[in-house]
Formats: structure tokens, sequence, C-alpha cells
């Protein structure tokens, strides 16, 4: 109000009284939302803030709230827990700033500006890889990159993102299974809202290798072995034929086998990584599959046959006079009957078994068999038959007989008798070379020989 005039007259008492006011003030509140480090963006996100605890009004980005009609005096502007994903960063001016709140001093008649800042929480994304190498691998985490959509990123390092949905992925390796986890689904996708913090996980297991050993047995002599008889095996481990064997990668593996009696290793072949010799390793790389095969033949039995003739006895055979055969067992080629022939003799390639060789020819021969020319013949074994047939010496018996009807009275010893030159005696036996003899005797006078 202005000044006040007043007229006095003599004898007036009067009393003037003034009385004044305080005027309300006035506060305004302010709203700034910003970005996870103070950037200035663009965000409708509604926010409540109150006025000594009530008063509440909803406010947003780049917005006021008036509250008029305040009484001077100190007053408290407060903001309602921030939605989710929103921190209270700042409000000013704040006259004690031990308590919530901005605390603000109203003066009469006066407006008082209070500015209320938000920050977005930071959105973050982390990917873990995790290789796990049980099974002989040799890859690290390096060896697979990471990657949000098309970003690559790395294991374990905290990514600041924007909310929405993302794909995590990897690049992948042979022989090594992947997972995806956490907070990813097993596609690999997340979504985050603002302020979120969530890790996916991608665990690649090595897989193991695998050698599987086949055995192939050819029987083309009589053998009967079957695959399961050569004891082979995979890296120590004996194994049947056919059987797939998971084992270690980048770890030398031997193929082996005990093998068997009669039978040659013939090869081993399959894929590029089988090992050429019997004992030969391999190294395979994680996941990785081959097939070997072992192949072994069945040796042939040898048998062979000398034919022996010892004529010293004046016999004129020869060994091709001799009928010889192989008797109990297949004779692969050639026959199993046949001339005999002295040394080197016949050989003859037999299946396996039980075996005696008989022989067919001219008479007066003796026949020796050898100890192999009968018995039992394995795959693979080499035997020698001799038989030697030896003439046996023929002999002659000369026989006196004297007939005394006309009164003689010689006896047999009056009568010399001889073979050739060789003087006998009747009635014994004598042994004779082979061949053409003239029998005589020295006559006695009177007596006729007939």
């Amino acid at each position: 109000a202005g000044p006040l005039t007043v007229t006095l007259h003599d004898n007036d008492d009067i009393v003037c009284t003034i009385t004044n006011s305080l005027q309300d003030g006035t506060i305004i509140v302010h709203k700034d939302v910003q970005g996870p480090n103070g950037e200035d963006i663009t965000d409708n996100t509604s926010f409540t803030v109150n006025l000594d605890g009530t008063n509440a009004e909803s406010i947003t980005e780049s917005t006021t709230v008036t509250y008029s009609n305040v009484t001077a005096g100190t007053h408290t502007v407060t903001e309602e827990t921030p939605p989710a994903g929103y921190t209270l960063f700042s409000m000013t001016p704040d006259g004690d700033t031990g308590t919530g709140g901005a605390q603000i001093t109203v003066n009469p008649g006066q407006t008082t500006d209070v500015y209320v800042v938000n920050r977005q929480q930071q959105t973050t994304l982390t990917v873990t890889k995790i290789v796990i190498n049980d099974n002989g691998g040799v890859k690290t985490v390096s060896d697979f990159p990471l990657f949000i959509d098309q970003t690559q990123v790395t294991s374990g390092q905290v990514n600041n993102v924007n909310p929405g949905t993302y794909t995590v992925s990897e690049t992948s390796q042979s022989g090594y299974a992947s997972t995806i986890g956490g907070d990813c689904n097993s596609s690999g996708q997340v979504t985050l809202a603002l302020g979120e913090n969530k890790t996916c996980t991608i665990t690649n297991d090595d897989q193991s290798a695998s050698i599987t050993l086949i055995k192939d047995v050819i029987n083309s002599n009589g053998g009967n072995a079957g695959p399961n008889d050569f004891g082979i095996s995979i890296g120590g481990q004996v194994v049947n034929s056919g059987t797939t064997l998971d084992v270690n990668s980048h770890t030398l593996i031997a193929i082996d086998e005990v093998g068997l009696s009669g039978y040659s290793f013939v090869s081993i072949t399959g894929d590029n990584k089988c090992p050429t010799t019997l004992g030969g390793t391999v190294a395979l790389n994680e996941g990785e599959d081959i097939t070997c095969t072992i192949t072994n033949d069945d040796q042939p039995a040898h048998l062979k046959v000398i034919k022996h003739v010892v004529n010293d006895n004046g016999g004129t055979a020869e060994a091709s006079d001799f009928t010889m055969t192989i008797n109990g067992v297949v004779v692969q080629s050639g026959g199993s009957s046949f001339n005999g022939e002295e040394a080197p003799g016949t050989v003859r390639i037999v299946e396996p078994g039980t075996y005696n060789v008989t022989e067919s020819g001219p008479d007066s021969y003796q026949s020796n068999f050898s100890a192999d020319c009968s018995g039992i013949i394995a795959l693979g074994q080499a035997k020698t038959c001799t038989v030697t047939n030896d003439d046996v010496q023929p002999t002659l018996k000369v026989v006196k007989v004297v007939i005394n009807d006309n009164g003689g009275t010689a006896q047999v010893n009056n009568f010399p008798l001889k073979v050739d030159n060789v003087a006998v005696s009747s009635g014994d036996t004598n042994s004779f070379d082979a061949g053409t003899h003239v029998v005589s005797e020295t006559n006695h006078p009177g007596y006729t020989a007939s």
C-alpha cells in the first residue's frame, strides 16, 4: 500500500493501524531426463514429484510442475521412487543435502525454481565363453570369436547396449559342441529393458574323436579264422571287428593286432589318416571320425613229396614209375596224384588238415616213408615227405633130386650145384641181383639130368 494522508483538527484524537500480511511464494519444478552419462536425450517417461510429502504431481522430460500459493518458509521437494531403469541424479537447489529431497526456502511473493535431474541406468550385456577340453581338445577362448548381433565382443567384458532384443553368437569350431545359456535362450536371443544387466554364456565342449576298426579276413587257402580271432586293438584296447571307440584328440593312437599263425598281414586301408603298418599311430582332431580296415590273408600250406629210388640190387625202376597220392586234404592245384620225382621233388599247395601220402608202383621194392609223410599240416606250414624205395634182392633156390630106381647109389652131394659160377647147396635160398642167371651142376656118370 502507498502512503496514507490524514487531516487532523483541533482536539482530534485519531489512531491509525497498518496491517501487513506475508505474500505467498511460488515453486516451479523442472524435469530433465538424461542418458546414463548425462547425454541429452528425448524420453517421455513420467515421474512423480511431491511438495512437503503431498501434492503429488506427474512430470516428464522438459516439462514443469508449478506449486502456487506456497507459504513463505522452508519446504521440501521430493521425487517418488523413479521407474525401473532410472535413478535420481540431482535436485537443485538443496539447502540441506543430508535429508531426502531438496530443502528450499520460499521468500514471500517470490518464485523459486527447482531442477530435478534423472538419468537412465546403463543397460549392459556380457558374453562369457567357456571352453571344456576333456577329450584332448586344444582350442582356447580366443579361438571362438563372440558377437552381439554383428558386433564382435570380448569374453567376460561388460558391453553397454541400448534396451532391446539382441542375438548372441560365435564363430564355431569343428569338433566342439556349443551350448548357449545364462540370460540367453538356446538360440542366443536376449531382451534387455532399460537398466538391466544380463550375462549370456556360450559353452564349447570338445567332442571325442573316434576310430572304427574293421578286420577283413581272406580265407582262400582253407583257413577258417573269423574277424575276431586276431586280437585287433585301438590304442592298446582289444576290440571286436566293427567296433567304434572314442579316443582323445591330438593324441597318438596305435592301430595294431596280435595276429594269428598261418595268416599274413596284407594292409591297413581306409581314411587318409589310417596308418599303413601294424602298430602305426594316428592323431585326430576334435570330433574327427575315421574307419580303418586291417586285412589278413591265410597262407597256403606246402607239402613237398620226394621219391627216391635205390637200385642196389639190380632194380631198374625210376622215381617216375611210382604214382604218389596225397590223401585227406584238398590239393589246390596240380592234382592229388602225380608221378614220383627225385629231389627237389614235387610241391603241392594243400589246405590245412590231417593227411597221408601213399604210393603205387613196381613190385619188389621196399618202401620207407619219412615222418612228414603223414600227420597234420597247418596254414603256412611247409613239410617234406620223402618216400624211399629200395629194390629187394631176388632169391634163387636150387634143389637137387636124385632118383636111384635102377640100382644107382649116388647121393645129392655127388652132384655139385652152381648158379652162374657160384656154388650153391641143394635146398638153400641164395640171393642174387635181378637179371638172368645160369643154374648148372657137375654131372655124375650114369645119371641123366632133367
